[in-house]
């Protein structure tokens, strides 16, 4: 199956259990893009050869192949005005190509001026790869960026280079540098640049490139003041005057590079800095930074800011996913540092929880950077993005995956009413909210919210609250992810590969390290990990379904570009699109029964009392989910476990 923007909703998500009747019936298949000014609709290039032909006229048989053969060389790709001039790289283009974003068609291309220069946030939109003439996309590839997210990788390939040439010539359009230069800096923070693709008369590339002013974003920002008065009463107003750098003035920062969509490396005051900022979803930005000054220092947390954005400390070895993808390759990773890596992420989790509002639900390898530890060769852990909104889908545990599941489904139409009206209900009641809408706290402003905004987790929180029988699942939820995240330390491996989950587009060679270095290829797969800590992580992961006879590991993966069933020796090309929906099809609809039983478990007094008696009785019946939620370890109970099998080691 080709990457599109439709995978998304097709294979990514629950969605994919209840297809809708015709693609176009559902508008969450739709990638993200920004408005654009009005713009020419180009008809699709066989529709506009179709208004060009005249009521034919009688020919004799060799004007007919005269005709024929102009048709034809007037439709093929060797011809001249149909061809791409080039995809060389170019020796000074105007812009730079840092990064490509998620979905594949948001690309952080900034002009050389703007080097150096305070950071205005003008991203690149590309159309979703399956809105492009069939031609230029053979020739572009523009589904390559789905699977890429670093520049230096981006800007070498075909549509990196496409793009930037698409820029240079806009750049030459506009009557040069200078001239856009004098366009750039009087965009508000946040604009865009829409690339629009059509046809052209017989196929060929015809490009339009849009200068879009965005306000919203602006709008949206609050000032230092407001967010002071929001915040009364849970930041200690006295550590506003103890931020390192207060706040700066924007025409102090310069932008050296974009590495992330919300991550730009600056400079203050000639110190290297990240600039964290958001056109998005402020609100996790703004709540982000209300839990930087709430919490109390800790050496593995990231420090606090220095609000288009905040200011943190710029950690350049790197993550622990780019440290992963290198052991066994580059360099090898000591056990030693492998158990100081676990301990100060456990000693982090725990001082987070300290906090009456402090959870973490994004525990994964991306999310933790590597710095130098002091008076030690080791490196040090530092756990960073506490947006507190949650994570991928194969990292969260169960019982608040099934619930986020839920929640999307709930708010699609393809679903049968009564089915989707059931769900609706079960949510508001789990939630205590009679009132509760899918979609309701999607809005970017700002609000102050304790917990942030992910409903699913905020529910455990207020279990934790509440102090009753169920208040220590958010930390036992916890601990699930940091079960796969010692599974990866230890294994060497920065993927699980689980089940369906957007980690596949990073991987696109599941099968390679495996081969090459004898790493397990997936969770809960051993080959590396000591005995006592394999225990360990299967205590901390109960209730993981990949620990059912392995059955949710590879169920698709990325091959040749390609979204296929996980298979050996599959060859993509006699793999129809049509299986590859079937078997995500497959596969959502189980974890959708699934997630219909852990709601039934969330909600006892929905259960029917024969169930409900059976399950509270000592019967040959498993134990639920619940149950199984409970017997995982406290992160205190994980960590002193760690620290016993770590001094067994080294004494051995």
């Amino acid at each position: 199956m080709d990457l599109t923007s439709e995978i998304f909703a097709t294979i990514l998500s629950p969605l994919a259990a209840f297809p809708p009747s015709s693609p176009a019936s559902s508008s969450s298949t739709s990638a993200p893009s920004p408005p654009l000014e009005p713009a020419p609709q180009l008809p699709p290039p066989q529709q506009q050869q179709h208004q060009q032909q005249q009521p034919p006229n009688p020919e004799s048989p060799r004007q007919e192949e005269q005709s024929h053969r102009e048709h034809e060389w007037q439709s093929s790709p060797l011809n001249p005005l149909h061809r791409i001039d080039s995809l060389a790289p170019l020796p000074r283009p105007a812009f730079r190509l840092d990064a490509v974003d998620a979905t594949g068609c948001r690309f952080f291309a900034v002009p050389r001026f703007a080097l150096d220069k305070p950071p205005l946030r003008v991203d690149v939109y590309l159309p979703a790869a399956e809105l492009w003439p069939p031609r230029l996309r053979d020739a572009v590839r523009p589904e390559q960026a789905l699977l890429l997210r670093a520049g230096t990788e981006v800007a070498e390939t075909p549509v990196g280079r496409w793009l930037v040439r698409v820029l240079e010539r806009w750049v030459a359009q506009q009557g040069g540098l200078g001239t856009v230069e004098g366009l750039w800096w009087g965009l508000p923070y946040g604009s865009s640049i829409a690339v629009v693709v059509g046809g052209g008369e017989h196929g060929g590339e015809d490009v339009d490139v849009h200068l879009v002013a965005e306000y919203g974003v602006e709008q949206d920002m609050l000032r230092v003041e407001q967010l002071r008065r929001m915040w009364e009463g849970e930041v200690d107003a006295a550590m506003w005057n103890d931020i390192e750098f207060g706040v700066v003035d924007w025409d102090e920062v310069r932008f050296r590079r974009q590495v992330h969509e919300a991550i730009s490396v600056v400079t203050v005051r000639g110190r290297e800095l990240v600039f964290k900022s958001l056109l998005r979803q402020q609100r996790d930005m703004y709540h982000e930074l209300k839990m930087l000054l709430a919490l109390k220092q800790h050496p593995n947390v990231i420090s606090r800011p220095g609000v288009c954005g905040f200011l943190l400390e710029w950690l350049p070895l790197g993550s622990l996913r780019e440290r992963l993808l290198r052991d066994d390759y580059d360099e090898t990773t000591l056990m030693e540092q492998k158990f100081r890596w676990a301990r100060q992420i456990i000693e982090a989790l725990i001082h987070l929880n300290n906090h009456p509002a402090g959870f973490y639900p994004d525990l994964k390898p991306d999310n933790i950077l590597l710095r130098e530890g002091d008076g030690t060769e080791l490196l040090d852990a530092v756990l960073i993005d506490l947006e507190q909104r949650g994570g991928w889908f194969a990292w969260s545990p169960p019982e608040v995956a099934y619930v986020e599941y839920l929640e999307i489904l709930s708010g699609s139409s393809a679903l049968p009413s009564d089915l989707q009206e059931e769900i609706l209900t079960q949510l508001r009641q789990y939630y205590g909210d009679p009132e509760w809408e899918p979609g309701a706290d999607s809005q970017s402003r700002y609000r102050n919210a304790e917990g942030g905004f992910s409903a699913p987790w905020l529910a455990l929180l207020g279990e934790r609250r509440d102090g009753g029988e169920r208040r220590d699942l958010l930390e036992r939820a916890q601990v699930f992810m940091l079960g796969k995240l010692l599974w990866c330390i230890f294994e060497g491996q920065p993927f699980i590969r689980c089940g369906i989950d957007h980690e596949m587009l990073r991987d696109p060679h599941p099968d390679y390290e495996s081969k090459r270095t004898g790493k397990a290829r997936a969770f809960p797969e051993f080959k590396k990990t000591p005995d006592e800590l394999r225990r360990l992580i299967r205590a901390c992961t109960v209730g993981a379904p990949e620990w059912e006879a392995n059955s949710f590991s590879g169920v698709l993966a990325v091959q040749r570009g390609k979204l296929c069933p996980a298979a050996p020796d599959i060859e993509p090309g006699n793999v129809a699109a049509g299986d590859t929906l079937t078997v995500a099809r497959n596969f959502w609809r189980r974890e959708f029964e699934r997630a219909r039983t852990c709601m039934a478990e969330l909600l006892p007094q929905s259960r029917p009392p024969e169930i409900q008696k059976k399950h509270n009785s000592l019967s040959v019946l498993e134990p639920g989910l619940l149950d199984q939620v409970r017997t995982r370890p406290t992160l205190s109970e994980t960590l002193g476990e760690l620290t016993r099998i770590a001094e067994l080691m080294c004494a051995g």
